[in-house]
């Protein structure tokens, strides 16, 4: 028996190995699962009580997800499992196991790629995995290693809707991880920062030339031009303003979207391909200009993304950061167009809010009708 206290639920194991889930409020069954072939050993609830995994006699550990009443995982082991546990996260499970006395922790991939869960049968082929190894790994053959490889390639194979309507707020494919790291990498640097100083190198052996932007590139044409200019004799020793470009390839995305009609399509994309520091130090190493125009043009790929109504938690993610770093700049220039650009946002967060708001407050009271009827 298990209870998950936050949504009020009781999962209990029968005699005729099913496991039923009981509503306490309305005291009514609400989900039924079946598929072990023998005594179930344990099973317990994720932390959001959206899964019950489950282990029994039979060797096999099932996850079933209760939205859809589905199976959408099962495995079988060696060893029989006879006690499992969630991580408070959900980014583990762990097992324990027949004459093992220690305790294996399984990754929940859920947490860092895209998985796509469908409804598993009985009858379909169980694979059988190895216990993890001391070494963090999973000591699987290569037929094993082969197997599941296939079915990632399969799973790849599923088309996905980049929006199903226009008037929906779609979520990007992301990793959650992803803007939620660059929501508190502050907080992430200074507990990665090393208790002492890395010493750097007696001597570099040589130094290549880099272009400008998070991801490091090596500018050899630069190099090459370096080079035939010495063997010509014809360096000139004056610099040349005229040539000089700071802007990276996040600031040229930005000014290409502005360029074209304000269609910040390719610069959103070629962001999302960056990792959470790389969009922090992009964002941080704006060029400022009397007009703002990089900041100006990044809201305005911000409205773009909130207008289209995609990639809608990227966008609050990517504006809180854009504030917390530029906020005292745009405060100081209270004439400058951005401050209209501000208050667009502003207006569209609030009747995306109320429009939500209301779809939610409307399936709330039918949920609260049908489960009173």
């Amino acid at each position: 028996m298990r209870y998950h206290i936050d949504n009020d639920l009781l999962a209990v194991v029968c005699d005729d190995l099913g496991i039923r889930v009981i509503d306490l409020e309305t005291k009514n069954i609400i989900r039924e699962f079946w598929g072990h072939r023998n005594r179930i050993t344990d099973f317990v609830f994720s932390s959001d009580s959206r899964w019950i995994v489950s282990a029994s006699l039979d060797g096999t550990v099932r996850t079933w997800d209760l939205p859809t009443g589905a199976m959408v995982d099962i495995f079988r082991v060696q060893d029989i499992v006879t006690c499992l546990a969630f991580s408070p996260d959900g980014d583990f499970l762990a097992t324990g196991h027949v004459d093992h006395v220690g305790i294996f922790l399984w990754s929940n991939r859920t947490q860092y790629t895209n998985v796509s869960l469908r409804n598993i049968t009985d009858d379909q082929d169980i694979k059988e995995l190895s216990l993890p190894s001391l070494s963090g790994g999973l000591d699987s053959d290569e037929e094993d290693e082969s197997d599941e490889d296939a079915e990632f390639a399969d799973q790849d194979k599923l088309d996905t809707v980049d929006q199903l309507a226009d008037q929906m707020i779609t979520l990007s494919m992301e990793p959650r991880a992803k803007w939620q790291n660059l929501l508190h990498l502050d907080t992430i640097k200074l507990r990665n920062k090393p208790k002492e100083a890395p010493k750097l190198p007696e001597k570099a052996p040589f130094f290549l030339p880099t272009l400008p932007g998070a991801k490091a590139q090596f500018d050899l044409d630069a190099a090459k031009d370096e080079k035939d200019q010495d063997a010509t004799g014809e360096k000139s020793r004056q610099l040349n303003f005229s040539q000089l470009n700071t802007d990276t390839q996040f600031a040229k995305e930005l000014r290409a979207g502005h360029e074209a009609n304000r269609q910040y399509h390719t610069f959103v994309e070629y962001a999302k391909s960056l990792s959470p520091s790389a969009i922090d130090v992009e964002i941080r190493s704006f060029s400022i200009d009397p007009e703002l125009s990089l900041l100006n043009h990044y809201l305005e790929a911000i409205l773009y993304m909130l207008e289209t109504r995609k990639n809608f938690e990227l966008a609050q993610a990517w504006l809180s950061v854009f504030l917390n770093i530029h906020g005292d700049l745009i405060v100081s220039n209270p004439t400058n167009s951005i401050h209209d650009k501000l208050q667009s946002i502003l207006d569209i967060q609030g009747a995306e809010f109320g429009r939500l708001s209301q779809q939610i407050h409307y399936s709330l009271c039918l949920i609260d009708f049908a489960r009173r009827t």
